[in-house]
């Protein structure tokens, strides 16, 4: 049986890919780009929207922000010389200069 492009696949709903589980077929978009997109959330809670194949293939695995916060995890207890990173300021980032 061949599936035409863009056919949505219900196996895909409730699957985890990474960190992202696929919660919905998100037809506008599939509709729009003619392949099948998928409404994900992250372990983080961010959701996202991405295509069936970036999923499969793994070339997508978190949404991204999740690893941005993982780094900066990491840095909390490295030494820069003298200086001891102790937290992340969130206010202080969200600022202009």
């Amino acid at each position: 049986m061949s599936r035409k492009l863009g056919q949505k696949q219900p196996e895909m709903i409730n699957r985890k890919f990474g960190q992202l589980l696929v919660l919905s077929y998100d037809e506008e978009t599939s509709e729009q780009k003619k392949r099948a997109y998928y409404l994900c959330q992250c372990n983080c809670g961010a959701k996202k929207i991405l295509s069936g194949n970036t999923l499969r293939t793994g070339r997508t695995k978190s949404c991204g922000r999740c690893q941005i916060d993982r780094k900066r995890l990491e840095m909390i207890g490295r030494r820069f010389g003298r200086l001891l990173v102790l937290s992340y300021d969130e206010e202080k980032s969200n600022q202009t200069r």
